[in-house]
């Protein structure tokens, strides 16, 4: 973020339509942020981070619908409670399931039921304290009596209250998708070394060395990168050190002079970390004064870097159009993450005939039909597809989810749902 809040983005272009959507708004550093807010807001990510990471996506949509009335857009503020609207979603305290022949006040769920609600009363109290006033100062919400109020403070005001975020988050809980994609550091990282390894493999030495000139300046980078590394595991190891010699208090004089040896040391081992790149490069010229040396020690060092990117970027979304979606065991369709970002594809997997409806699977489809039943448990309905028919499951609570107006999602009026 250009205010230097700490909030990261891939690109300029990220961090514009962040800024826009809603990060103006939650921006620690911004210049309009209100007193008291980095603590309030640091509270609620907090409690939402142990508890329910849903509570963040609740925030982010409040936000964004806050921002929307900000700049005074009421018509892209419509057709986002409209789809929010068209979201089927139970209360989400309610999605704590209790069989029917059970008294409610008898079972043990009954206490989880009334400690979610608790729960979720902490999360709306938190937010509420973040939120509210710095969607009051901005314009965005009006709650004073004699203000005069639009639709806009209307939809915010009903999702600050208990019903309007229960359900928020509901439909969040019964309609969210996992997302999940490869660290866009590793990709850029292994595609670099993918168009080195090519130019090695043809042979063409001028091609190599090239490529080699052009990728100067991120091998600097990369080796800036280890160099930092080294340096601060040295720093941990000497503190570890430290630390084991001030444990020992037999000799104070001792211990005063093995802690000044320490400190050199550390110091040397501050000058050794700096050097370490020169290093990379004075071993190049030793081991790898060939054009073919040099480019396979920058794929090593490639490599080296893109390993410490390894873990996946997840997360969770909603997507009103593939929540249109039902359920089936045996779906013909399955929404996907094929571009490395959150953009979502919904792809057909058989020929789906003109009219007939679009299904994806909301759990592990391959699971016995006692876990699949178990796992459906939080969409409140059991499914009916022709697998579990065939299996002995169904019965007369059986019935697809579908969304709060009845929709659906078929083949034939794709085209007239919203894109992704």
């Amino acid at each position: 973020c250009d205010h230097s809040c700490g909030a990261q983005y891939c690109s300029k272009k990220c961090e514009s339509a962040a800024w826009s959507s809603c990060h103006e708004l939650l921006c620690e550093k911004s210049d309009s942020q209100v007193k008291g807010f980095t603590t309030n807001w640091g509270a609620f990510q907090a409690h939402s981070a142990s508890d329910q990471e849903s509570f963040m996506l609740a925030a982010l949509i409040i936000a964004r619908l806050a921002c929307l009335r900000k700049n005074n857009d009421m018509d892209a503020l419509a057709v986002m409670k409209h789809r929010l609207e068209k979201l089927c979603g139970a209360f989400w305290w309610d999605l704590v399931q209790v069989p029917e022949d059970v008294p409610a006040s008898k079972h043990p769920k009954y206490r989880a039921l009334q400690l979610r609600k608790k729960m979720l009363g902490k999360s709306l109290g938190l937010l509420s304290a973040a939120l509210v006033p710095v969607l009051e100062s901005n314009g965005c919400l009006k709650t004073g009596k004699k203000d005069a109020t639009s639709a806009g403070d209307d939809v915010i005001k009903s999702l600050l209250t208990e019903e309007g975020y229960g359900r928020l988050n509901g439909q969040i809980l019964q309609n969210a998708l996992c997302i999940d994609f490869p660290h866009p550091v590793r990709q850029y990282l292994e595609l670099v070394a993918a168009n080195l390894d090519g130019a090695l493999k043809d042979g063409e030495e001028a091609r190599t060395q090239e490529t080699l000139q052009k990728l100067q300046p991120l091998k600097d980078a990369l080796q800036h990168i280890v160099s930092y590394q080294q340096m601060l595991e040295e720093e941990e190891e000497d503190s570890e050190e430290s630390e084991d010699d001030e444990d020992d208090d037999d000799d104070e004089e001792e211990e005063d002079s093995s802690s000044s040896e320490e400190e050199e040391n550390k110091e040397e081992g501050v000058a050794h970390g700096g050097n370490a790149a020169r290093g990379n490069d004075q071993g190049q010229s030793s081991n790898g004064s060939s054009t073919e040396g040099q480019a396979r020690q920058l794929l090593a060092l490639l490599a080296q870097v893109a390993a410490e990117y390894a873990v996946d970027f997840e997360g969770s979304g909603v997507y009103s159009t593939v929540a249109w979606a039902n359920h089936s065991c045996c779906p013909n369709a399955s929404a996907e993450f094929p571009y490395g970002d959150h953009r979502c594809a919904l792809t057909t997997t058989e020929a789906v005939p003109a009219g007939g409806e679009v299904c994806i699977s909301y759990i592990e489809n391959e699971e016995p039909l006692q876990a699949r039943t178990s796992g459906l448990y939080e969409y409140q309905f059991v499914c009916d597809c022709q697998k579990c028919v065939a299996e002995g499951g169904g019965g007369k609570s059986a019935g697809k989810r579908k969304g709060k107006a009845g929709a659906e999602l078929h083949a034939n009026d794709a085209k007239k749902k919203r894109p992704l």
